[in-house]
């Protein structure tokens, strides 16, 4: 009952990392007006800061699961949050164009290290009865992170500026991370499908093995087309759609950026948790 209690306070630990994982990365894309007039560039440009991004994002994402698959779960995601976090700080004070592309690329390479090793964390404590709703929990936080992002840029933006959104979220990530010290586990190894912190298997997979041995399993191949296929729109519309709203029917900043994201992601997150609840039936 105890292990059984505490898999669902990971949940709720976890849901706060994941709201601010995507709060982080989408908030810049409702301050997409006073970047422009402030660095003078053009919407091409400003497409980089997404493109930059999801490239390194990309690129690095597999890693990221790799690593989280021998060492650590626990102490990955705690780096990557305080990275990011850090990341997000810097981003408040560049005083450059290509700096914002850095902190842009920089905040692909430690975001990416999160997702795998969170979703393998539930993994290891919840079972085959349980462990669809609980992913589902934890997504729908990433949910009302775009939802929150895209309001709470544009109405810091409107208020006080674009760079006290980045320095106010830099500060609390890195404090959430000291929540997460005390508060997130491994799985013992009655739960976890292998031992916590480093992985001592006597199989260890080799990367490119790791990845050929993935890219072989006609299954993965076909979810992770489905699941490239949906970020293409995906990302498109979050990154803007808020920008749009604001040229094309002179809405405020924090507006532009709540119309963009709410009605999408609202549906997303009930979508989410009725879809994890039937796939664990």
């Amino acid at each position: 009952m105890k292990v059984m209690r505490y898999a669902w306070l990971l949940i709720a630990l976890l849901w706060v990392v994941a709201l601010l994982n995507y709060l982080d990365r989408q908030v810049i894309f409702s301050l997409f007006p006073p970047l422009q007039k402030k660095f003078s560039v053009s919407a091409t440009q400003l497409g980089l800061l997404s493109t930059f991004f999801l490239w390194v994002y990309g690129a690095i994402s597999p890693l990221g699961g790799f690593l989280a698959d021998r060492y650590s779960r626990k102490k990955i995601i705690i780096i990557s949050l305080v990275v990011w976090s850090a990341v997000t700080w810097l981003t408040g004070h560049v005083t450059s164009f290509n700096q914002l592309l850095g902190a842009r690329a920089l905040m692909g390479i430690s975001e990416a290290c999160y997702i795998p090793a969170a979703l393998a964390l539930i993994a290891d404590h919840h079972g085959e009865r349980t462990r669809s709703l609980a992913t589902g929990l934890h997504q729908s936080g990433i949910y009302l992170g775009v939802i929150f992002g895209g309001w709470f840029g544009g109405w810091m933006g409107e208020h006080y500026g674009w760079r006290p959104a980045f320095t106010l979220l830099g500060v609390i990530g890195v404090g959430y991370a000291l929540v997460l010290i005390v508060g997130v586990r491994e799985a013992p190894p009655a739960v976890a499908a292998e031992p916590s912190g480093e992985r001592n298997s006597t199989e260890r997979l080799r990367f490119l093995t790791a990845l050929a041995e993935l890219f072989g399993m006609r299954n993965f191949v076909l979810l992770g087309t489905a699941a490239m296929l949906s970020s293409i729109a995906g990302w498109i519309v979050m990154t803007w759609l808020p920008l749009y709203l604001y040229e094309r029917f002179q809405m405020s900043l924090a507006g532009a950026g709540f119309s963009a994201t709410f009605w999408i992601q609202a549906a997303a997150f009930a979508g989410i948790l009725g879809g994890g609840w039937l796939a664990d039936r």
